[in-house]
């Protein structure tokens, strides 16, 4: 019986040995092969414009939108009118938004003046023959004149992704303006920007 344990035993030691030595043999086994990586999307970068939130007429880059209502016929020294302007960014990433204006001429000269607010609304009104614009909002620039010149109106804004910038915008003829001024007319261009909101 003796003999037959240490047979058992033998018999053992060598399973275990054998499995040791072949795993060491396993090692020299190769093969190659490719890890499959996810597919790679780039994202879009877009600002698009309009009137109203769903009405977004300026598409970029490079587009243009006139505004039709943003106008002041036959203007009088001290009147002015209000429109909203929105601004989304339209793309899949965040956006550094920016916006200038300037008049094509300055047949108006400093007297062309220009309120710009944000989160605010329009509201015109007509007393005695004068019209008169005003936006609610926080001020982002106040009877700034417009001239050739592109000036800031809209300093660098974040805009998450597929949200939206509301601006109110007073356009007038200052109330101390010339009589030099009579029957002239130009055109006055809102210019905006983005960049990626990471890049530097």
């Amino acid at each position: 019986m003796a003999e037959r344990r240490y047979r058992a035993g033998v018999v053992a030691l060598l399973v275990l040995a054998l499995c040791a030595s072949g795993g060491v043999a396993w090692a020299w086994w190769s093969v190659a092969g490719t890890a499959q990586a996810p597919p790679v999307a780039s994202g879009r970068l877009d600002l698009t414009g309009g009137p109203a939130t769903g009405q977004e007429f300026l598409v970029g880059p490079g587009g243009t939108w006139s505004y039709p209502v943003l106008t002041l016929p036959a203007a009088l020294p001290g009147e002015s009118v209000a429109r909203a302007m929105v601004l989304r960014a339209g793309g899949t990433t965040d956006l550094t938004v920016s916006g200038t204006v300037s008049a094509e001429s300055d047949v108006l000269g400093p007297d062309l003046l220009v309120t710009v607010t944000r989160d605010g609304a329009p509201s015109n009104t007509t007393v005695d023959g004068l019209r008169t614009g005003t936006c609610s909002g926080t001020t982002l620039v106040t009877r700034q004149p417009v001239g050739t010149t592109p000036s800031t109106f809209l300093p660098g804004t974040f805009a998450a992704a597929e949200t939206v910038i509301t601006l109110c915008v007073v356009l007038g003829l200052d109330s101390d303006a010339p009589s030099s001024v009579q029957n002239q007319t130009t055109t006055v261009a809102f210019a905006v920007s983005a960049r990626q909101a990471a890049a530097p």
